[in-house]
């Protein structure tokens, strides 16, 4: 026969020791950063104002990014509990970094329409 096929073979061993916890609600935003940072942020989506809390440290610096890494707002604040306008953003997804004595922290928002 003239024909030549080729066959590849791909072996994997399930390890479920590297699996980690991840839920995705329906924006698209994982879960898993609430799972990783003890800061909290909602809503999310959010239109106006988005609320973030940590329950043990004063959160110091709040600043947001764009997709590209472009830093688009700073807020300085010394409370547990803050909330930031974020009206002026256009719609999109969004990066915010949270300063704490106890240390940074990274969370992601989506910024939708009333």
């Amino acid at each position: 026969d003239d024909h030549t096929c080729s066959h590849a073979v791909v072996a994997y061993r399930y390890d479920p020791s590297i699996l980690v916890p991840y839920s995705e609600d329906s924006t698209g935003v994982a879960g898993y950063d609430e799972l990783s940072t003890p800061v909290k942020l909602y809503p999310n989506p959010v239109t106006n104002t988005l609320f973030l809390e940590h329950e043990n440290s004063p959160i110091e610096l709040i600043v947001v990014y764009d997709i590209t890494g472009k830093e688009l707002m700073r807020e300085d604040t010394f409370d547990n509990k803050c909330a930031i306008n974020i009206s002026a953003l256009p719609n999109g997804a969004y990066t915010v970094k949270t300063v704490c004595r106890e240390g940074n922290y990274i969370n992601k928002f989506v910024k939708t329409e009333n």
